[in-house]
């Protein structure tokens, strides 16, 4: 009876990617939203520029730590990426000069998502 069993094709998952208008609404909304707490602001806009400009995962943003980060070569070191391998990614003097920021406003130097 199974044998009469048809088995649809593999279905491709849809990626939606965000246009640059979509990119540039979500910046400005950002830069212009009232904050709940202190440093809500930068901390979200680390977030979303690590996921735009350097392609980090939900997970990789949540695992990152200080120490994976070089300022001097504007680089981080993802550990244990999407099937267990580690990759470097680089950042630009936008997203430095907020990571620099946050860590001094928090005096955290230990994990990042603090």
């Amino acid at each position: 009876m199974a044998s009469f069993i048809k088995i649809p094709p593999k279905v491709e998952s849809i990626k939606e990617v965000l246009s640059d208008i979509d990119i540039q609404k979500v910046k400005n909304y950002l830069e212009g939203r009232k904050e709940k707490y202190e440093n809500e602001n930068l901390r979200d806009s680390i977030i979303f520029y690590l996921g735009i400009d350097c392609s980090l995962r939900r997970q990789e943003v949540i695992n990152l730590n200080w120490e994976n980060i070089n300022f001097e070569e504007e680089s981080i070191n993802i550990v244990k990426s999407k099937g267990g391998k580690s990759r470097v990614v680089y950042f630009n003097d936008k997203l430095k000069n907020l990571l620099l920021s946050y860590r001094k406003l928090t005096g955290n130097y230990g994990s990042a998502h603090n």
